[in-house]
């Protein structure tokens, strides 16, 4: 679903409106991809946080009201997986095993990622974006950049040997 979402950046940025028959057919296969509790699986990232990022986003851009209840819904899956540290996180282990999906110890990527998503929904006040934000700030090193050991999308080599 990540990339149905991307696609829709794309075709956003080009111009393309929810009057578009593509655009239309993309936002039916969404919606028809979701899964019960709001999420969506996602390929290049790990894994649902990632997929359900994309789709708000792509969303988002094209101008699909954030109301609806697929957003709404999404959304409130992104804040139920927020862990008391403040972070977000997933492990590999959610390609295998649904049940563990957005569930893992916090990484600065999909933090990002799930703030990316609530503020693509209209949460940017919320006390999940708050905690969130201050995640970040405290993971941050000094130089500016983040420290991530686990591999959440950028080496796939990892999550399937």
């Amino acid at each position: 679903m990540d990339i149905t979402g991307r696609v829709l950046e794309c075709l956003a940025t080009y111009g393309f409106t929810l009057n578009d028959k593509a655009v239309k057919r993309a936002i039916k296969f969404i919606g028809s991809q979701q899964e019960a509790d709001g999420s969506w699986f996602g390929r290049w990232g790990v894994n649902y946080l990632y997929g359900t990022m994309c789709v708000l986003r792509g969303l988002d851009a094209i101008g699909f009201d954030n109301h609806e209840a697929m957003v709404q819904q999404a959304a409130e899956w992104i804040r139920m997986m927020q862990n008391p540290d403040g972070g977000w996180g997933e492990g590999c282990d959610s390609y295998d095993d649904p049940n563990k999906k957005g569930t893992g110890a916090s990484t600065c990527s999909q933090t990002a990622w799930a703030l990316l998503g609530l503020m693509a929904a209209g949460d940017f006040n919320s006390d999940s974006v708050a905690h969130g934000i201050a995640y970040l700030l405290g993971q941050q090193e000094a130089n500016g950049s983040w420290f991530e050991v686990p591999y959440t999308g950028t080496d796939f080599r990892v999550c399937f040997i």
